[in-house]
């Protein structure tokens, strides 16, 4: 460990025991609309969340860190930070269910290069007299919010990030199991067809069957939601349904003025 200037907060992460911890924790993305709703994919321009969440298994850690990355692929190049009513990073950060009442000696957030041009990179480090209780399963601790404005299709990714340099001292073990990255599609649906639900590209019987499981079987959301209501009613029902397979194998009306 290299060591700085002796502070309160360096003195508890000194006094750390040196027991193996065991934890974990997995990343979410949900709409700013429908939170706690994971979904696989997001149209451009619409906020949404990566959520974190976080399992401790082991036992009470008085002294943790963990840190990411965000990163867009294809076309996607930059990251609106969207405020989400956050306490950090101007708004675009928020700790839920107590998470910084557990860190009553050091609790830091420190950023690097949090701007709209990706990757952007944030790391964390916390430290308590009392420790962080074991969890039954994982629980939401830590939400970013974002909203990209390109126009292209791609991904955007969070992944663990190593630690170098003049924060390396305060991330060391314990170490998260991350598994990641973890990546979700970006789609621009002013690029979509109308009626092409499932955003397969081209109209099919799959894009009647992606609504109905959508519909009534608690399937996902059509990627480009707009361009599931085929018939141009602002609404997606039932009617959509019929109105694609009157489309495909009856003669009926093209699908139109699905999107504003």
């Amino acid at each position: 460990m290299r060591f700085k200037a002796i502070t309160i907060y360096l003195i508890s992460i000194l006094l750390v025991s040196s027991a193996s911890y065991s934890s974990s924790m997995y990343a979410e993305l949900a709409t700013v609309s429908n939170p706690g709703v994971p979904i696989d994919s997001v149209e451009t321009g619409i906020p949404f969340t990566i959520d974190i969440l976080m399992e401790n298994d082991y036992g009470m850690m008085p002294d943790i860190s963990f840190s990411f990355v965000f990163y867009g692929t294809g076309g996607i190049t930059y990251l609106n930070h969207y405020d989400i009513g956050g306490s950090y990073m101007n708004g675009s950060l928020l700790t839920l269910n107590d998470w910084d009442s557990l860190w009553d000696v050091g609790n830091s957030w420190t950023a690097d290069g949090w701007d709209i041009v990706e990757p952007d990179s944030i790391y964390w480090t916390g430290s308590s007299a009392t420790g962080w209780p074991t969890t039954e399963g994982p629980v939401k601790y830590v939400q970013f919010g974002f909203r990209v404005v390109d126009l292209s299709t791609g991904q955007i990714c969070v992944d663990s990030i190593s630690i170098s340099g003049s924060q390396e001292w305060l991330f060391e073990d314990p170490d998260f199991a991350f598994n990641g990255p973890y990546c979700w599609t970006i789609y621009n649906c002013s690029q979509s067809v109308c009626g092409d639900a499932d955003n397969g590209g081209s109209w099919n019987i799959l894009d009647a069957t992606f609504l109905i499981n959508y519909l009534y079987r608690n399937g996902p959301l059509p990627p480009c939601y707009c361009v599931g209501n085929a018939d141009g009613n602002t609404l997606i029902n039932i009617l959509d349904i019929g109105f694609i397979i009157n489309f495909l194998f009856m003669g009926g009306p093209i699908p139109s003025g699905c999107c504003p």
